[in-house]
């Protein structure tokens, strides 16, 4: 099992968190699910760390981005939300003082290589629309298997 967590940054790389969004804290982790072929779960873990509670809109994610190189930069190899509008299932979410909330997206070696693609490690990044930011974290990194 691979994880990694980091704090958050916002829309275009690097941007400030505005609103309410701001008082939470953002962690991301990948697990593999299964070792061959490989299919693996990345979360995103929304954390209050303040003594009020922190309501926020949450739309659809998270999203998987997933990178041939450690850099995480340039094309994507896969990119889960590439072709995602999100207009539905869009609530508001309460998280009282110290509460967690964890959302999750799965993808396998298929969804990512195809069937001509070179298996090997690659690194995840979750982004996830929290509000009117755009959340965007390393996630570690997975070795793909057939």
């Amino acid at each position: 099992m691979m994880s990694l967590a980091a704090l958050s940054y916002g829309c275009g790389g690097g941007g400030k968190l505005f609103g309410p969004e701001e008082a939470l804290t953002y962690s991301a982790s990948t697990r593999v699910i299964v070792a061959a072929p490989t299919r693996f779960e990345t979360g995103v873990t929304l954390t209050n760390p303040t003594s009020t509670a922190v309501t926020v809109r949450i739309g659809c994610g998270p999203f998987i981005v997933v990178y041939a190189t450690s850099a995480r930069s340039g094309t994507p190899v896969y990119d889960s939300g590439a072709n995602t509008v999100c207009t539905a299932n869009v609530v508001d979410v309460t998280l009282q003082p110290g509460g967690t909330k964890t959302y999750t997206a799965t993808a396998t070696t298929t969804n990512i290589l195809g069937a001509s693609g070179a298996v090997g490690t690659y690194y995840i990044t979750a982004v996830m629309p929290v509000g009117a930011a755009t959340v965007v974290l390393p996630a570690g990194q997975v070795d793909l298997r057939r």
